[in-house]
């Protein structure tokens, strides 16, 4: 989580929330979020679902910590993968417009979007076959079982 926040604060698309900030910042930032959300998560569930009953007008006994730890723990997951989303494609972008700029100053008229394929892997193809830079062996694997 940290290590995507440090990211999402760099670069020309950075988030002014984050930019600039240390991993020790950001670290403290999301334990302090996460010591303030979770009571008022508990609290809230509380509140919503106190007094409710079963068909026969029993009162349900109901874990509302367990219940907000579920809630919070899913709740972090999207927010991960979200996260994920917007980094791989923030990548994706970037790794295009890397080709294309060396393709330009290499005055190739052939671009990236002009290949067959998409994203990541039609970029890949650019950089090799096109640009005929030369990348460590393995790399390709390495951020393929990354995904």
């Amino acid at each position: 989580d940290v290590d995507a926040l440090e990211l999402m604060g760099k670069g020309d698309q950075a988030l002014p929330e984050v930019q600039g900030k240390t991993k020790e910042h950001l670290t403290g930032l999301l334990e302090r979020a996460s010591e303030t959300e979770f009571p008022q998560l508990v609290e809230e569930y509380r509140q919503e679902y106190e007094g409710i009953t079963d068909e026969h007008g029993r009162g349900i006994e109901i874990d509302y910590e367990t219940a907000a730890r579920q809630s919070h723990d899913a709740y972090r997951q999207h927010i991960r993968q979200a996260m994920f989303v917007a980094l791989y494609s923030q990548f994706e972008d970037e790794f295009e417009r890397l080709c294309d700029h060396l393709g330009e100053r290499r005055g190739l008229t052939l671009q990236a979007p002009d290949l067959a394929g998409r994203g990541i892997r039609r970029s890949r193809h650019y950089f090799i076959k096109v640009l005929k830079i030369a990348v460590p062996e393995g790399l390709w694997e390495c951020c393929r079982r990354n995904r």
